[in-house]
């Protein structure tokens, strides 16, 4: 249900909408909606359906988990340097998807009150970048971000 819930919550940010405007839409416990997300209830098909049409998604899109499902790392060690470098640095010449990557893992190591990102931004940040990596990815990006974001204050002091 874990899945289920995330996708759940990244259709709701994606659309602008506040939990308190998905319950008006759906009838559903505001609590109710809050560990549905958080994969922590169970629900009913009937109650799936509700949230889906409140959302304007298919039912089946929340089934969707697009980079478990993927076995392959989606690209060599030195991109993944270049992504991160891009990410932290604001420079790099990038393709459409290392770019899409470098912003939005920007907004997770930038801390909201130095970049101006809202904690609804970083957290959407961090779902799609769930969504499009595997964890190896993940965790390479995160890293080799850490250390050029620690050798760029190093080299200011």
């Amino acid at each position: 249900m874990l899945i289920i819930g995330q996708n759940l919550y990244l259709e709701r940010i994606r659309k602008g909408m506040t939990q308190k405007e998905l319950v008006q839409r759906t009838g559903i416990a505001q609590a109710n909606i809050s560990n549905i997300e958080k994969g922590k209830n169970d629900f009913t098909i009937t109650t799936l359906y509700k949230i889906c049409a409140a959302l304007d998604v298919k039912p089946a899109k929340v089934f969707e988990s697009k980079a478990i499902a993927r076995k392959n790392l989606w690209v060599d060690r030195p991109t993944l340097m270049r992504v991160a470098e891009a990410a932290v640095t604001g420079e790099g010449d990038l393709s459409e998807k290392e770019g899409y990557i470098a912003i939005r893992l920007k907004k997770i190591i930038k801390s909201s009150a130095i970049s101006g990102y809202t904690k609804k931004e970083i957290e959407l940040a961090w779902y799609e970048l769930k969504e499009a990596l595997v964890p190896e990815e993940l965790t390479t990006l995160l890293e080799r971000a850490s250390e050029i974001e620690k050798a760029k204050r190093w080299r200011k002091h």
